[in-house]
């Protein structure tokens, strides 16, 4: 599989596609490695450097999953942050935040999706698409809000509670 070193009108291009939570600034290289998939590296190596390694060695994953660029079935393109890269930005998220009482956590960290409650639908009409779920002081995944007020999971299954 190749890897694709994002260029500054690529990267604009994906933090603009997340910039539903927060203003982002960031340092970090991105990489692509599939057609979906984004990680930010921040070692010492020079671009020249990865490309040397990746052709003796073809690597896939280098650095933290950031995201995902996607087209939905409608053909829209979308883009979502991964749960590392929101701890790694969590002082630039700003906006599209949904949080959760306990008994929703609960069920949120068996990868249920979340009925919201009437207060909650409320709060959170303006928002659609994806969000940051947080519980208490912690972002804890992303979701994306239908319009009928439910919370769907985006919750890795390694990172799900088993039953």
């Amino acid at each position: 599989m190749k890897i694709d070193i994002l260029d500054s009108p690529k990267k604009k291009n994906f933090l603009n596609g997340i910039s539903y939570l927060g203003d982002f600034k960031t340092n970090l290289l991105f990489v692509s490695s599939g057609s979906e998939s984004i990680r930010a590296y921040s070692g010492h190596l020079i671009v020249d450097e990865i490309l040397k390694i990746w052709r003796h060695f073809p690597i896939e994953g280098l650095g933290l999953y950031f995201g995902k660029q996607i087209t939905d079935r409608h053909g829209r393109r979308e883009a979502r942050i991964g749960l590392d890269a929101l701890h790694l930005m969590k002082n630039q998220i700003s906006r599209n935040i949904v949080e959760l009482d306990e008994e929703q956590a609960g069920k949120w960290f068996r990868g249920n999706n979340i009925e919201l409650s009437v207060e909650q639908k409320e709060k959170y009409k303006e928002m659609k698409d994806f969000v940051a779920v947080k519980y208490k002081e912690d972002f804890v995944g992303t979701g994306k809000l239908s319009t009928q007020g439910i919370l769907l999971s985006f919750l890795p299954k390694e990172r799900r509670i088993r039953n």
